[in-house]
């Protein structure tokens, strides 16, 4: 697969496709070895500033010398931009591979892809991880 490959599967995933509970995203965690374990989550959730809180909290963490993820949306210039480590965009080959992963095990919501580059090892050097999450309800 190539990147223009994947990023055309990444769009037209089910963005906001309502699955009932968690188990769906359980199960591909488990079929992707349990990579949640292995890392620390800072969560921010809300209707406005999600993303300015997300970076600010990664930056306060970096110069705290914590390896650092971050997942944000939207992208100005590149879809690589939504998924940072410590600062710095996630490369196309990576985003290629974690979409490989994860539509390779039949998943199609965007979220799924997130766990796809936590199984390829991309965040397993980070010690925490701040997601900019959608608003729940």
């Amino acid at each position: 697969m190539t990147y223009a490959q994947a990023l055309e599967a990444i769009h037209s995933l089910h963005r906001f496709k309502k699955v009932p509970g968690l188990l769906h995203l359980r199960k591909l965690l488990h079929a992707l070895g349990d990579p949640q374990d292995k890392l620390q989550f800072v969560h921010v959730a809300g209707t406005n500033g999600k993303g300015s809180t997300s970076t600010m909290i990664a930056e306060v963490l970096r110069k705290a010398r914590y390896q650092t993820g971050l997942f944000v949306s939207p992208f100005v210039t590149d879809f690589c931009e939504r998924i940072q480590l410590n600062n710095r965009p996630i490369s196309h080959r990576a985003l290629t591979q974690a979409a490989e992963d994860v539509l390779e095990l039949g998943h199609y919501h965007l979220d799924a892809l997130a766990v796809g580059l936590v199984r390829r090892g991309l965040l397993q050097r980070a010690d925490q991880v701040v997601v900019h999450g959608q608003e729940l309800g």
